[in-house]
């Protein structure tokens, strides 16, 4: 798959771990781009541990719902092919889910979805799937959402947790996008777990040690609720993510 940004600018959104609030974030942050005026699109090229659709037969996937809502349009199996062109039951990271099925990763589908958000939309949000190493590809184990992200060619925002251990795994996020030829733009904490802050004292010094680790700065710090209140926190970070994205 050749390089994806031509086009418009946008975001590539992957995180340290499955579960860590990728899309959270990334509704969040396609609201406050739309109430801002950016007419934006959302994508996330693939998506396990779907589910079937009782009328139609189709997958469906949750996340893609949660990023319909962000872009403020009523949900439809159709938008959901669209957001997310690779949907896969299992809930396994792709590559097993298609060697599973006996099934290749169909690259192409992933290059027209984006191409063709890129033509209707002045930012595009790219969601990967689970953290940075996930493999995609059931022929070639090498290819994982670094090198995914890297094709996009968008500067990459990683979502991490807030709690105890957060500072390993950021820091090796960012060290694999980088080695994998990605431009790490910053750092965003979800608390995902929403977990009370005392009872985990790192909470306190995890993000300024982020920026001391990898030297990337953490952009803003999204709490446990609703979309509504991550598009807030996300909007009060006071950053222009157009501006970001446009690199």
């Amino acid at each position: 798959m050749s390089q994806q940004n031509a086009g418009a600018p946008g975001l590539f959104i992957t995180g340290t771990d499955t579960g860590v609030g990728k899309t959270h974030v990334t509704a969040g942050l396609a609201r406050v781009l739309r109430g801002s005026g950016t007419d934006v699109g959302v994508c996330k090229p693939l998506a396990s541990g779907c589910e079937r659709d009782a009328e139609t037969g189709l997958l469906w996937s949750e996340d893609a719902v949660a990023l319909a809502a962000g872009l403020g349009r009523p949900w439809s199996v159709a938008l959901g092919a669209e957001i997310c062109p690779l949907r896969m039951a299992p809930p396994l990271a792709p590559a097993v889910a298609l060697a599973d099925a006996g099934e290749a990763l169909d690259r192409g589908a992933i290059r027209d979805a984006l191409a063709a958000w890129r033509r209707r939309c002045a930012l595009l949000l790219t969601e990967g799937v689970g953290g940075a190493r996930v493999p995609l590809d059931p022929h070639d184990a090498a290819y994982t959402v670094v090198e995914l992200a890297a094709e996009v060619g968008d500067p990459v925002l990683v979502v991490a947790r807030p709690v105890l251990g957060t500072l390993n795994h950021t820091a090796m996020t960012v060290e694999v996008l980088r080695a994998g030829g990605c431009r790490v733009a910053g750092v965003i904490t979800c608390d995902a777990d929403g977990a009370s802050p005392a009872e985990d004292p790192s909470r306190a010094s995890n993000a300024a040690w982020i920026e001391r680790m990898t030297g990337v700065p953490v952009l803003a710090a999204v709490q446990h609720g609703d979309a509504a209140s991550a598009a807030a926190d996300l909007a009060a970070a006071g950053v222009d993510w157009a501006s970001l994205a446009a690199g």
